[in-house]
């Protein structure tokens, strides 16, 4: 059990284990595919609606944009490319929902070490825990995982497992790919078929960094960063839009605890991401993964 208040806010490292890009990765996939030898991807697009010369010029500045991702480049409002950027990450975020790469993840199961700690003997227990969670990723892993291992431990049924799941299910700040059909039946399933219907359905949902996120998104990002009695973030990549969403650092005036990953992060611009957040004195962890730093810290403990 968790029983200081805490806030874990995910990355898109957060997912990698569990068969997603990250943000610059994906970039790579979606430039190597839309290509003429891809002809498939090409046609998908095509199918929902967009033709090929916008197609072809969205590739050609995609490529030739210094920024690190898909929605680092729609975020410099080329207002043309925005409907068909969601499309694309849509289309290549989706595949890779599938319960082999959330049940034997490629790298560490962090995700399954976390429910470990929160799982009491008794489903009825779990409100007990003092966690909220706030995700910047599209994909459900987080979910699927978190369904996944409700059904294991306590083999109640869907109905009960869904209200069991409501008390950890995450808040998407930037949108997800859909509604889960395992959380709410009106939804769309965990690696269902790539059609132009689902890629349509799941980029509506998706959210760039600068347009506006729901009202009650606000509130609930709000009332997280309030109360946390310490912050953690996770794979994440402290993107100044993002902080910006997140009120930091005005939101946390306590002197609370704030860490997090910083994989992949150099120093210099480490250092930059610290300026960023003063007076929160950000303590990072940049040698160990997501599992490696949950259990050399105090994070998940009292």
């Amino acid at each position: 059990m968790i029983t200081q208040q805490t806030l874990l806010v995910l990355g898109a490292g957060a997912s990698t284990a569990y068969g997603f890009p990250t943000g610059q990765d994906l970039r790579g996939v979606i430039l190597h595919s839309l290509n003429r030898h891809d002809q498939q991807w090409v046609d998908l697009l095509q199918q929902c609606g967009f033709d090929f010369d916008l197609i072809t010029k969205f590739r050609n500045d995609l490529a030739d944009s210094p920024r690190p991702s898909v929605d680092a480049f729609l975020s410099s409002r080329r207002n043309e490319y925005l409907e068909i950027g969601k499309h694309a990450i849509a289309m290549f975020l989706l595949p890779c929902e599938n319960d082999d790469n959330v049940r034997g993840p490629s790298g560490a199961d962090w995700m399954r070490y976390l429910f470990d700690r929160l799982m009491p003997s008794r489903p009825e227990d779990l409100a007990r825990n003092r966690v909220n969670i706030l995700t910047f990723n599209f994909d459900r892993s987080f979910e699927r995982v978190l369904w996944l291992a409700l059904k294991a431990e306590y083999g109640r049924s869907d109905d009960e497992t869904r209200e069991y799941a409501k008390i950890l299910t995450p808040v998407h700040v930037h949108g997800d790919l859909g509604l889960p059909a395992w959380l709410d039946p009106s939804g769309t399933a965990y690696g269902g078929a790539l059609t132009k219907e689902a890629i349509t359905q799941a980029a509506r949902r998706i959210k760039i960094v600068f347009e506006e996120i729901p009202d009650r998104t606000k509130v609930l990002i709000r009332q997280f960063m309030t109360n946390a009695e310490r912050i953690a973030f996770l794979g994440f990549g402290y993107a100044e839009d993002n902080l910006i969403k997140l009120g930091l650092p005005d939101h946390v005036t306590r002197n609370i605890p704030v860490s997090g990953t910083s994989r992949g992060i150099e120093t210099g611009e480490l250092a930059i991401i610290k300026s960023r957040l003063d007076p929160l004195h950000l303590l990072t962890d940049a040698t160990h993964d997501i599992l490696q730093f949950l259990r050399r810290t105090d994070v998940l403990h009292g």
